[in-house]
């Protein structure tokens, strides 16, 4: 704001109109610069292949959706904003639409039968994939920038190796042996393979043996810290916090049993389960087990943001402690979070977990649809870690969803009444080739015997 006039009334307007003018100036020149934007291109049926070839060597982000779909609808803006970002930062990364009501073939081609589905699409489009990031604008630019990186680092010293497992909740290190050269090392080329299938989601670095010896975390292996003079070459190891975890020997080191490894250690070991994680972690090959805790209510008069945090409730505090450890012994079998039980009340309520009754466990295999609450006499670390025994040998049996019963259900009926109709519609038809067949039989028979009179006569 201008400073108050001190002059005459005359000074004082042309003062305030030359203010006035540079403010108006400075709108229009704002207004006339150019904005850098880069929406997803719109791509059709007839460009699709065009557009992907054109581009090059680029990776593409590919949105296919409808425009009455609500979950498209709110996907817009997020998937615009992020392209202008990464736009901005230069990535090799490029962002596209593809509208199914109207260019159907090209969606039924990438097997799209439900809306929004995002692709991943490498080699000119020869390479597609899922897109396994969230659907918040910063994770979108956050995946974005992985695919657009590099699938490892390699970090030489401890320092290094310990400023790259900070950076991140769960990170991926593989030590090479110092006795084996990098192009011999067997280990290695599967491990570099399945970190090709999994460094769009989680990240990975390779590093010599000798860097781990300073990096200031705890090794284990089988549950128990390595001594001093096992070697750590040729191991690969997962960083999470303040503790690190061999890969177990007692698994076979195919790609494979690698990739489904680094797919069940990728988080936390015990993270808080929300909307944006929950599908993540129950999709992973394995059920998943849910500390559902007691919900915190916020004081009267404020709002829900100034509620305790669940996990700061000392009775919560308390059963995760006991979790963590059941967590740790578990997770080649289980995926593990928690969750509030207060703000995810119906969710719970669904599988059979009252409020009553907090806090509790509960499994859910997402694939099969079961799932079973554990039940409120299991109590401890260790009657918590034999029961979850029992569910993983086959022993205790989990239950199935209602909507999973109707699907079975649903299934059977229609098997049965297929069945039926099939009986309804050939049997007829076969009774007609039958009556056919035997009159002709009965025919062939009369005419034989007016041959044999005739022969006689």
């Amino acid at each position: 704001e201008p400073a108050k006039c001190s002059n005459s009334f005359a000074s004082c307007w042309w003062q305030m109109a030359g203010w006035r003018a540079a403010a108006l100036l400075a709108c229009v020149v704002m207004c006339l610069m150019p904005t850098v934007r880069a929406d997803a291109v719109e791509l059709t049926a007839a460009s699709f292949d065009t557009k992907i070839e054109e581009a090059g060597d680029v990776i593409w982000l590919m949105k296919f959706y409808a425009p009455w779909c609500g979950h498209c609808k709110r996907l817009a803006p997020v998937w615009d904003a992020a392209e202008n970002i990464i736009s901005k930062k230069g990535l090799k990364v490029r962002f596209g639409s593809v509208d199914c009501t109207v260019h159907k073939a090209t969606c039924k081609r990438y097997g799209v039968s439900s809306y929004p589905v995002l692709k991943v699409m490498k080699d000119i489009g020869k390479t597609v994939t899922d897109y396994r990031g969230g659907r918040t604008e910063d994770a979108v630019i956050e995946y974005a920038t992985r695919i657009a990186g590099p699938v490892y680092k390699e970090v030489k010293t401890a320092k290094e190796l310990k400023a790259f497992v900070s950076q991140h909740k769960a990170s991926f290190v593989y030590l090479r042996g110092s006795d084996v050269a990098p192009e011999e090392d067997e280990t290695w080329a599967k491990v570099r393979e399945a970190a090709q299938q999994m460094y769009d989601v989680t990240s990975f670095a390779v590093a010599p043996e000798d860097a781990a010896e300073d990096v200031g975390v705890k090794i284990t292996h089988k549950l128990k810290p390595l001594k001093e003079d096992d070697a750590v070459g040729g191991r690969l190891l997962v960083f999470r916090k303040e503790e690190a975890k061999c890969y177990p020997d007692t698994r076979a080191l195919t790609v494979e049993d690698l990739v489904f490894w680094i797919d069940g250690h990728r988080s936390e070991l015990l993270p808080l389960i929300d909307a944006t994680n929950y599908r993540d972690l129950a999709n992973r090959g394995k059920p998943i087990a849910i500390a559902v805790l007691r919900g915190s209510k916020a004081k009267e008069g404020s709002d829900e943001a100034s509620a305790v945090p669940v996990e700061k409730i000392p009775i919560n505090s308390e059963f995760l402690q006991s979790i963590k450890g059941v967590a740790r012994e578990m997770e080649e079998h289980f995926s593990f979070g928690y969750l509030d039980g207060k703000r995810w009340e119906k969710f719970a309520e669904q599988y059979g977990v009252s409020q009553r009754v907090l806090p509790r466990m509960l499994l859910i295999n997402a694939t099969t649809d079961h799932f079973l609450p554990l039940p409120v006499d299991v109590k401890g670390p260790r009657g918590t870690t034999e029961y979850l025994g029992k569910v993983a040998s086959g022993e205790v049996k989990m239950q199935r969803t209602w909507t999973s019963a109707f699907k079975v259900a649903a299934q059977g009926y229609w098997e049965y009444i297929g069945a039926g109709l099939m009986i309804l519609i050939f049997t007829p038809i076969m009774y007609m080739f039958w009556s056919e067949s035997k009159a002709d039989a009965k025919r062939k028979r009369d005419e034989q015997k007016l041959k044999e009179a005739d022969k006689d006569k």
